[in-house]
């Protein structure tokens, strides 16, 4: 069966390549508060047709300006980023949206675990070594389980990018397991961590860790996906944290 992709982001933006939102006004406890308000998520979608067009535009220069300048080049590259980065904002935001609304269909596939790992790796493993990072990633040989694959490497994807934007120094992990009918993952890192006062709050839509925006720019909602997309799959999330040592993050589906 073919995976499904449809909502997925259009790039992992490297850390600090996003816009930052401030944090919206608390809301009563209790109080359901919608993704984007009436009419945005058609605004968002439009906004796509001329970021679209302006991407299109730099591939059309890099390939017929004949050998660029070097400031033309760091030039392109940087619109490039930027248009990635706001291409890839929408789309989370769109994507929010959505699993709001429910309407997002979850594949079945029969999935091979050591590669869905590797897939995974081979997109964080460059960003954490410009970082000057280790990455490291493990799992069971030959392990075979039935999920939608597109969102499990999106849940992984958030979680890793979190990790290498708020550490320093030291290293990420990515691990898994068999345990009985559920698939578990397991994501570290040694970076900012979090208070035990706000781990209740860290799945909630627009919600930064305070002095996060010290280190990294964004805008609160890929832990809110990754619940999202965790609890359409079936699962459960779950986060350790002690402040200033660290977070782990274990996400259990499963096995169809």
């Amino acid at each position: 069966m073919q995976r499904n992709d449809s909502y997925l982001p259009t790039a992992l933006v490297s850390p600090g390549e996003l816009p930052t939102i401030e944090p919206a006004e608390e809301q009563p406890e209790g109080t359901h508060q919608p993704a984007l308000p009436e009419g945005f998520a058609s605004l968002f979608h439009d906004l796509r047709t001329p970021l679209h067009s302006i991407l299109a535009s730099v591939e059309l220069l890099e390939g017929d300006l004949g050998p660029p300048s070097e400031a033309v080049c760091k030039h392109l590259a940087r619109i490039r980023r930027a248009g990635d980065g706001l291409s890839s904002l929408i789309d989370r935001i769109l994507l929010h949206a959505r699993l709001d609304t429910g309407k997002i269909p979850v594949g079945q596939e029969l999935i091979l675990l050591p590669d869905l790992v590797q897939r995974v790796a081979d997109i964080v493993g460059p960003l954490a070594t410009e970082r000057g990072l280790l990455m490291q990633a493990s799992s069971p040989a030959a392990v075979y389980f039935t999920s939608d694959s597109g969102m499990i490497e999106q849940i992984l994807l958030n979680l890793l990018g979190n990790a290498i934007k708020y550490t320093q120094v030291g290293g990420i992990s990515l691990s898994c397991a068999l345990r009985g009918s559920e698939v578990e993952f397991k994501v570290s890192d040694f970076g900012l961590g979090i208070s035990e006062e706000h781990l209740d709050k860290v799945f909630d839509p627009f919600w930064r860790v305070p002095g996060s925006q010290k280190f990294a720019n964004g805008i609160g909602l890929g832990l809110s996906l990754v619940h999202g997309l965790v609890t359409l799959l079936g699962g459960t999330v779950e986060v350790q944290s002690q402040l200033g040592a660290g977070t782990t993050f274990w996400i259990r589906l499963p096995t169809g």
